[in-house]
């Protein structure tokens, strides 16, 4: 019997304010709200007590949801979000990529992104994607991507996982990105 392998379904992060993570999943991502669960202070039918206002989005319908989002009951009591910073400085999610299908997708969501100002954190070309990194407004990372197609990293995976070029806004190949895809492994 072949080994069957499981992947991830969704992320759920909890969040300060879900009506400013509700803007940015609708307005700046461009993604659909899914549904929603409001439960009011003292609701017991799952074992949970308190409060409870949780959203779930998606990209598009070949998925119930992708992300969801729950307010936290005490979010004052958190400080605001920090700068974005990929180096592991403490225990936790480092960033979560999401894959666009295609390279014509994913310049899609980095022109609205750009037409709306919205601050694009890093835009990289990595060995196997390209690649920009935003935050949500709880400082969450997001990597945004499209794979590179298989011919390009094949030959040398590891070579293709340690290579990274930086674009900076404005310069060449930042947008549209360039198809002069570097092969490894040649």
């Amino acid at each position: 019997m072949a080994a069957t392998f499981g992947s991830i379904s969704h992320a759920v992060f909890n969040v300060r304010d879900i009506e400013a993570t509700h803007q940015f999943w609708l307005e700046v991502m461009g993604w659909e709200q899914a549904g929603q669960i409001i439960q009011q202070p003292g609701y017991d039918g799952d074992g949970m007590s308190g409060a409870l206002d949780m959203r779930f989005y998606r990209r598009n319908d070949r998925n119930h949801h992708d992300i969801a989002v729950a307010q936290l009951h005490d979010a004052a009591n958190f400080g605001g979000p920090e700068e974005p910073d990929m180096r592991p400085l403490h225990p936790g999610v480092n960033h979560v990529a999401i894959r666009y299908d295609d390279r014509e997708d994913w310049l899609a969501i980095v022109r609205r992104l750009e037409a709306q100002n919205y601050p694009i954190y890093k835009r990289v070309d990595h060995g196997m994607t390209h690649s920009i990194y935003v935050t949500d407004p709880d400082g969450n990372l997001f990597e945004i991507l499209y794979d590179l197609p298989r011919y390009v990293w094949e030959g040398d995976v590891e070579a293709a996982l340690q290579y990274g070029s930086f674009l900076e806004p404005g310069s060449p190949g930042y947008c549209p990105d360039s198809t002069d895809y570097r092969r490894f492994g040649d």
